[in-house]
Formats: structure tokens, sequence, C-alpha cells
């Protein structure tokens, strides 16, 4: 369980371990381990013996909650348990042998609530014991007992008397009964005939044979809402076509595998009922899951097999994607299973699923109830009898497109806040969010579009204000952006967010002092935010204040072990500090947190040149250009390198290469310079040399080579 805060303020790290703890739920596991429940008996002298073991009732599932209730109506109680995992229902009939009597009493109310809920019933007992019970609506979390009022008689065959205290203030005193029955009260009136208890019902049933066994054959489940499919690119094999060519025409999408047993007994039942699927309008299209390497498997798959339906390979992408379907659709955090089957609608969009293996003949039968529009849907979706008091059932798109963005799937992402702001137009929140789906992809104008249009909108909040100055300042409209800023602090003083969006505004209008004290604001609000600090250590290291720097990104990089940016920092710091092992270790811990990370790659290539390591700093160099080929810096480097090992002519165009780059990056034109005046191209030499001058007219080094040259020529 994740610790409440000591003192009340914003803590992420409090609310990450709340987000780890329902990522965990979503994912089947429990809060408790195998924490095994406990039953108690009551001794009767205000002690109480722990009997779980000896009543079969110590399961080790995640137990949530219970409910006792006479099931089998033999006047004893018997107990549901619910679990968070499964299985989650158990139902346990007490079949201990009857030694003892009982009697039960349900009420109705007239005067009082019908279910008679906090109506008192005192016994008296023929051997003189008092006995209170009380009717209630609840007895536990998210559960409560049967509102049949039970009492335990012992070996007393009778009851001398029975006083109803109704909610409505009446008393009804009743008299004599005999136990072993259920008796049914109304208010202020007689009660009904008791019922005798079926005692042979105690008896334990014993196995009973099965009629049949248990299909295993998906039925599928209809949605109460339509779901576009998400669109992904997916390699084709043979005469297969892109999803998104299909539109017009119902669609079945089958997800499937070479390994995959039930998959092998789908197809083939598919492939039998092929042309009468197809009679009825239906195309198919297989999915195969393999990889993409194992194209040449699934070709042979397919004809040893004799299928012949288009197939496309999915991507790992599209594997995610239809996982975060399958999770949202299911409400728990199941990665796709083989073989699932999504039926598609002629508008490309998911009107039922199959989750395992389901037949042809489901299949047919789904095309002669095929809905004509949404209503006859959500009769599909909810096919049992009732009164309908909410019957539009709205899919939340903004979490869903959460989910896909928290993956990195961008474009289904986007596409279904699209899907969303097209149904309701003014959906603010929707426009807000896709203002930071943009935002992830580096599209500012689109995102300050979309961050503007919801505030136009009516969303009001320091969020939607911090995002407008985030997209602002990446578009370097820093004077629009801090009045973004500001009004976002003015609504939301206490929003760390806000404050730090405002920091970094002032840190690059220059305001260093400003910046300093809104980020020192923003942590004591958020003291266990792992970016705050690492941005404070920035503004420090801006300052040459290193040592706080230096704190500071080891205090980000303590709140979170894999953040790469503070690690590489550290690497820097203690690179220029002269701890080459240490920074080593910094940029090996921050490469393996990001792999993919130029700089890092960039910065422990530096640290190899300076310990005489060319060959490693030539394979960090690679690293950088291979994940940013535009990387300025990298090409100057590995040039660089190639200088020191005689490689001139492979270094020249790295150096003129660095230089496009980046115009203004004297150090390529200067070993340009070096490389040519060691070839003895003095002209050649001139020309990068001057080159610089006209972007730095006052360089230094650039001035005096020019000088040497032209003293040398004299």
């Amino acid at each position: 369980m994740s610790p409440s805060p000591d003192r009340p303020a914003r803590s992420s790290r409090y609310e990450n371990g709340w987000i780890a703890i329902n990522r965990l739920i979503r994912e089947g596991e429990g809060w408790s381990g195998h924490e095994r429940n406990v039953l108690y008996w009551n001794n009767g002298n205000g002690t109480f013996s722990d009997v779980s073991g000896a009543s079969g009732l110590d399961f080790p599932e995640d137990g949530r909650a219970f409910a006792a209730f006479d099931f089998d109506q033999d006047g004893d109680l018997d107990i549901i348990l619910k679990n968070r995992n499964t299985p989650q229902l158990r139902l346990l009939r007490n079949d201990l042998p009857r030694h003892s009597h009982s009697i039960a009493f349900r009420l109705q109310g007239v005067a009082s609530n019908r279910d008679a809920v906090g109506a008192r019933l005192v016994l008296e007992t023929d051997g003189g014991r008092r006995l209170t019970k009380t009717v209630r609506s609840g007895s536990g979390f998210l559960s409560q007992p049967t509102r049949t009022v039970y009492f335990g008689l012992g070996s007393e065959a009778s009851v001398r008397s029975l006083t109803v205290f109704w909610p409505s203030g009446e008393v009804q005193r009743l008299g004599a009964f005999d136990a072993d029955h259920l008796i049914q009260i109304r208010e202020n009136q007689p009660p009904a005939a008791p019922a005798p208890f079926d005692p042979g019902r105690s008896q334990p049933a014993g196995p009973r044979p099965s009629s049949s066994p248990p299909s295993s054959i998906s039925p599928g489940i209809w949605l109460t809402e339509p779901l576009p499919a998400p669109r992904f690119d997916l390699r084709a094999l043979d005469r297969a076509r892109p999803l998104e060519s299909y539109r017009g025409r119902r669609l079945l999408l089958n997800f499937w595998a070479t390994w995959c047993a039930p998959c092998a007994a789908e197809l083939a039942d598919f492939q039998k009922h092929a042309k009468e699927l197809r009679a009825r309008g239906l195309e198919t299209l297989l999915i195969a899951v393999d990889g993409l390497g194992e194209e040449a498997k699934v070709r042979q798959y397919l004809r040893d097999k004799g299928l012949g339906f288009p197939t496309l390979l999915a991507t790992e992408e599209a594997v995610r994607g239809y996982s975060l379907i399958l999770r949202h659709l299911l409400d728990q955090a199941s990665d796709l299973v083989v073989p699932a089957t999504f039926l598609l609608n002629e508008s490309g969009e998911i009107i039922k699923l199959y989750v395992g293996r389901t037949s042809a003949e489901q299949i047919l039968s789904d095309l002669d109830r095929w809905p004509a529009n949404r209503a006859e849907l959500l009769q599909l979706a909810l096919p049992f009898p009732g009164r309908a008091y909410a019957t539009e059932f709205r899919r939340n798109w903004v979490q869903l497109s959460g989910a896909f963005a928290l993956a990195e799937l961008w474009g289904p992402a986007e596409a279904y806040l699209n899907h969303a702001i097209q149904s309701q137009p003014d959906f603010a929140e929707a426009f807000d969010q896709l203002g930071l789906v943009f935002a992830h992809q580096k599209r500012w104008p689109e995102a300050l579009e979309a961050h503007q249009r919801a505030a136009v909108l009516g969303l009001s909040s320091p969020a939607v204000h911090t995002h407008l100055a985030a997209a602002l300042a990446h578009l370097e409209r820093l004077a629009d952006a801090a009045s973004a800023a500001a009004r976002a602090i003015a609504e939301g003083p206490q929003d760390p967010e806000a404050l730090r969006v405002w920091a970094s505004i002032q840190s690059r209008l220059g305001k260093t002092e400003e910046s300093l004290r809104a980020l020192q604001s923003s942590l004591q609000l958020d003291p266990d935010h792992a970016d705050g600090h690492f941005n404070l250590g920035l503004l420090f290291r801006r300052m040459a204040r290193l040592p706080e720097a230096t704190a500071a990104f080891r205090r980000a990089v303590s709140l979170d072990p894999a953040h790469a940016e503070a690690l590489n920092n550290l690497g820097v710091i203690s690179a220029e500090d002269g701890s080459l092992d240490q920074a080593l270790d910094y940029f090996h811990r921050a490469l393996k947190a990001r792999p993919e990370f130029a700089s890092a790659h960039r910065n422990l290539g530096l640290v190899y040149v300076r310990q005489g390591d060319l060959s490693r700093a030539e394979e960090s160099f690679r690293n950088a250009l291979r994940i940013s080929p535009r990387y300025a810096e990298a090409l100057n480097d590995l040039g660089g390198v190639y200088l020191k090992t005689q490689r001139l002519r492979e270094a020249l165009p790295l150096f003129e290469q660095a230089r496009r780059e980046d115009p203004k990056f004297a150090q390529a034109y200067l070993n340009a310079a070096r490389v040519y005046l060691a070839l003895g191209e003095t002209g050649n030499a001139r020309s990068f040399l001057e080159a610089l001058l006209k972007v730095q007219p006052k360089h230094p080094t650039a001035t005096e080579w020019l000088r040497r040259l032209d003293r040398k020529n004299q």
C-alpha cells in the first residue's frame, strides 16, 4: 500500500505509488499477495478462536468482500466470497451436521421502508434467553448480507415471543413460534404461515455427472458502442490489402499464429465455410503474430493448411495496439491472446470481439443478427430484460487515447481523440488532450491550436493554461507564454506543474533568480518530482553552482533511478572533475535506462578519448550518429578520432557535414582546416578559416591561423 504523505502536499511519489497499485490490480494481481482469508469462532465469553483452516475458508485469493445468506434454504447461513482475482466468486455451502435449531424472519414494511431496514427484532426463548438483531442494508466492503434475520437457538425447539421495533416507531409483539421455520411478517399484520426449512439440503450433494462438456467456443461480446479499429502498417502476404482498403465491407479480422493449436482448428473451420461467409458479404482477413522475420514460415503454413484467406504480418506496434483495445474493452490488463477475432462493420468499426476460439457457425449466426444502427447494437450488447434508465453508453475516448499515448502509439491516440471531437464538437477536454498528443510529437503549432480551442470552449484550469504556456514557449513566443503561465499560477497558485513551466520560461527570459524561486516553490509543493529536481540541477549548473547542481541531479536519480538525463549530467560533471571512471559509470547507467540516448553515447566516447581508448570512442560516436545522423558534435568527434588515427581523408567529410548541420560550430571549421594543413592544402585550409570568420568575425583561433598563413606566404 502506498504510504500517505506526512503533510498535505502533492507528492508525485505517492501518486505514482497508487498508479502502480492500480496497474497491478488491472493485471490480475492482488494487493495482499497470498494473504489467506481468516475466520473466527465466537466462543461466547468475549473471546474468539481462529478456525480458518478447519473451516476451509482460508483460500489464498485476494478476497475483497463476503456476504452471508441461506442459499440452500436449510436454516443455516452460507457464504459467498468475492475475490479480486480468480476465481472471482466462491459459493460456500454450510454442510455441517444439523444438531441445533434456528429460526428466521423476513420483514416487510408498510409505514416503514419496504425492506424494513433499521427494524430491531427482540426474541425471547423458552429457556429465558433474550436475543436481539437488526435488519441491515450493509455489513462490509461493497457487500451486504441477506435481509432475512436468522437466530441460532441451539437445543431449544421453540420461541416464547418476538417483539419487532419498526423504523416507523410502531412496536409489534407476536406470540410463540416453532423453531426451524421461516416466518414472513408484514408491518402491523399477523405473520404468514411459517415455512419449514429443508433439512435434506444440508447434506453434501456429492459429485454430479455432467451431461455435456463445457463449450470451448467463444460466443463473443457485442460492444455497447462501435470502436474504430486502430490502423497500423502491416506487411501484406500474397493478395492481402491494407486494412483501410476494406472500408465499405463487413470484415472479420482474425489474429492467429502458426504455433497456436486452437488457431489451427478455428482457421480450418473458417476455411470450410469460406464460401458461405463470403456469400453473406463478409470478408476474412488474417493477421499472423509470428513476427516479421517469420514470413517464410507463415507462407508455408498457409500452403500446407490450404488456407486461401488474405494474410498480413503483425508488427510489434499492432500487437501492442490491439492488446490495448482488449484491455479497454474487457477492463483488465491482458495482452493480445490468440486466437482473437474482431468483427468490423462497413465503417471500419469493431462491433463484436471473440476472445479465444470461435466458430464459423457463431459468425454466421451473428451475421443474421447484424445491427442496422447503434440502438440495435446496444440491444445485442445488453441481451436481458429490464427497465432502461439510461440508454446512452459513451466510451471514455480520452482514457482510451491516453492508453495509446502512454504506449507512444501516437497515430491511434490522435485518431480516437478526433473521433471523440467529431461526435462531440464542444468536447474541450478532448481538444486539450489532443494538444498533449501533438506536443509529444513536437508538433507545436497544432498543439497550440488544440489547447487554445480547449480554452475557448471553456476548459479553464491551471492545467490547460500550463499546456498553452508550454506550447507558446516552444514556438519562441516567450512573452505570450509568460502570460499564459501567469494565468495558470493565478488559477492554481499551489499547482507545481504551473510553477515548473513558469520557471522554465523565466530561465529562457534570462530571469534566473525568478526561475530559481519558482522551481524551489514547486518542489516544496511536490518534493518527490524527479524532473523538478533535474530542472533545478540544470539551473544550478547554468549558475555555476556545481555542488548544488550535483545534489539536485542525485536527488532526481534517487527518485527515479532510470532518469537518463540526470545520470548523463552527473556523468558530465564527473568528467569535468576528472573522475573518469565515475563518469563512465553514470553514462553506462544512462544508456541502460535509455539505449537510444545519442548525447550519452557521445559523452561516453569523449571519456574514452581522454582515456586513450580510441576504438571504444569510435564505437560510441558511431552509436550516437546511428541514433541521430545529423548530430554535429558527434560528427566532429568521430572526425577527431580519424584525425588522431591518421585517417585524414575519412575525417574531412565528417567535419564538412558537421559544419553544414551547424554553421556556427567553430570546431568543425578548425578541424577541417587542421586536416587540410596536414595534407599541405593551404588554400582549402584558408577557405575554411575565412568561412568561420564570416559567421564569427572575431574568432581568435581562426584569426591567428590566418595571420600565420599570411606570414608564411610573405
